[in-house]
């Protein structure tokens, strides 16, 4: 009988996670790689920013062709973590959406090889398998983690940094890490730090002072120079009050906070399988963190630190409106300590003699089994292939000294040279980037008009309203547009 040793055990182990990642990743019912999920406005600012790093330089949002927005702030969701190494993938392979999807497979890769090896150093190799294979069951994790945004490279640096802190206690490494895991993602990742901190002032025993100081400092490092990085002048007053506006409600002004709706009676933002699944594995996470809380080893600061996150995660989602994607992080944690946790459950006194010791890992299989069969049949996520059928027919259309003006349009005007185009973009729905395209001299107005005709109606919308003198004096509409789209040519 061949015996195979541990490291041949563990490279099948994630070699197995591996290889599930790759084929949900590739393959799905309801469209192809590239497709599947739709390129959305989020993603849409990360690749921009990307774009006008390879051409400004900058972290920014292009607004006319040489021109910036210059408020860094209203696009920090996609930080320098997934920006900085996208812009470099781009320029190796050139800029779409399917250099794209392989940069965000490659972070994929990165988080499942990461978690094992954290969860295998502090839990071993059936708790490691158990958690990546649930992760890579998980439904979400591709509707958020095939996208270029910031929640995927956010929790690589999440996960380094619980390591450092926990298995080798590098407090102001730690600390740095989680500090960068902060800045990729500042709406998920925010309270990184306080539940660090919580952990230790709650659960440790002595130099709790040196080690907090050592993780705030660390996390200092990396969060001041973000911080004033995002202010449009650090001199100015008003810039570090426009700024703290932006953070203290940056959604939709006509969004209704999923706390807001409970307390008026409506429950229907709560009653959503991915909430129950949530709650059910939190229970079981939080009961074990409780009857095991005299331990003070790393995989219980682990455990402690992965339940705390998960209920910041969900009072985060409670202010939102309703934005699931809030809980993907915590729903990441949950899964690492989810076999070892219902272990530690079916262990007490009062279960141990009523279920076998094989009953955890077959909850677990079964649990991975149906996750797989949900992604497969009942998983919703969007699928469209316009936005790369579109950018292709403007890049056709527009040609060398010919610019063209977006309404909103960020999925498109991302995937369009920023020397060859204008836009107006709105941010969470409260703040405006640029101005619109029609509100320049007639000298500077751009060659071509972009008017998304699920967005705007000519006449009916803030960006094309006022300016419909100069639409009808200065443009034509051409043959070309569709039942997607309008455009107009000057004239």
């Amino acid at each position: 009988m061949v015996r195979l040793s541990e490291t041949m055990k563990d490279i099948l182990a994630l070699g197995t996670g591996l290889l599930v990642l790759v084929i949900f990743s590739v393959w799905h019912p309801t469209g192809d790689f590239v497709s599947s999920p739709s390129y959305w406005g989020d993603e849409a600012v990360g690749v921009e920013k990307a774009r006008n790093f390879l051409t400004y330089g900058r972290l920014d949002i292009a607004v006319a062709p040489d021109v910036l927005s210059l408020k860094p702030y209203a696009t920090a969701a996609a930080g320098p973590l997934l920006t900085l190494p996208l812009a470099g993938f781009y320029s190796l392979f050139g800029i779409g959406l399917l250099q794209t999807r392989i940069y965000m497979l490659l972070w994929l890769i990165m988080l499942i090889g990461i978690s094992y090896g954290l969860v295998r150093k502090l839990a071993g190799r059936r708790a490691a398998l158990v958690s990546i294979l649930l992760m890579a069951t998980f439904s979400p994790l591709y509707a958020n983690g095939k996208t270029a945004t910031g929640d995927i490279p956010g929790f690589v640096a999440l996960f380094l940094a619980l390591y450092y802190l926990y298995a080798r206690q590098w407090y102001v490494f730690g600390g740095v890490l989680l500090g960068i895991a902060t800045t990729t993602k500042p709406s998920l990742y925010l309270p990184l730090v306080a539940v660090a901190l919580i952990e230790i002032v709650l659960f440790r025993r002595g130099t709790r002072l040196k080690h907090c100081a050592a993780i705030v400092g660390g996390s200092l490092l990396i969060l001041i120079p973000w911080m004033v990085s995002l202010v449009p002048r650090p001199d100015a007053y008003g810039s570090w009050r426009e700024v703290y506006t932006f953070f203290k409600n940056p959604f939709p002004a006509d969004a209704l906070r999923v706390v807001d709706a409970v307390m008026m009676g409506d429950m229907t933002m709560l009653l959503h399988s991915t909430i129950a699944h949530y709650a059910l594995l939190g229970c079981i996470a939080a009961s074990a963190a409780w009857y095991t809380r005299a331990r003070d080893d790393p995989w219980m600061r682990f455990v402690r630190f992965g339940v705390l996150y998960a209920l910041a995660a969900f009072v985060l989602y409670l202010r939102s409106p309703g934005w699931i994607r809030y809980l993907i992080a915590g729903s990441f944690f949950l899964f690492s300590i989810f076999l070892p946790s219902l272990e530690v459950l079916l262990r007490e006194r009062a279960w141990r003699h009523i279920f076998p010791l094989w009953t955890g890992g077959a909850i677990a299989v079964t649990l991975i089994a149906l996750q797989a069969v949900h992604f497969i049949f009942f998983s919703w996520r969007t699928v469209s292939d316009a936005p790369i059928q579109d950018s292709a027919m403007v890049r056709q259309l527009v040609g060398l000294g010919e610019t063209i003006g977006f309404m909103d349009v960020p999925t498109l005007a991302s995937l369009v040279d920023s020397k060859q185009k204008y836009q107006v973009v709105r941010i969470s729905g409260n703040t405006v980037l640029g101005k619109s395209p029609l509100a320049y001299d007639i000298e500077n107005l751009p060659t071509y008009i972009f008017i998304s005709a699920n967005k705007f109606r000519k006449g009916e919308n803030e960006f094309v309203a006022p300016y419909t003198h100069v639409l009808d004096r200065q443009y034509e509409k051409m043959t070309l547009s569709t039942n997607r789209y309008t455009i107009y040519k000057k004239k």
